[in-house]
């Protein structure tokens, strides 16, 4: 990844819901763009299955698993 792009996983502690966010840095203009959002709503450990809110991948749901 370039510049200022990451992949995050956080828990909203105010929403109460774990989030999941994909960025990705465009090679031309080194913009950084939103791939994929979304949520779990449920649960202590973020290991799970996420519902897309935003982005421009086409997924509407992603599994995060535990090790």
């Amino acid at each position: 990844m370039l510049t200022g792009a990451a992949s995050r996983l956080e828990f909203d502690a105010v929403a109460g819901h774990w989030r999941l966010k994909i960025e990705a840095t465009q090679h031309v203009t080194v913009a950084t763009v939103l791939v994929w959002e979304g949520t779990k709503p449920t649960g202590n450990d973020p290991a799970g299955t996420y519902t897309k809110v935003a982005g421009c991948d086409p997924a509407s749901t992603l599994t995060i698993e535990a090790l």
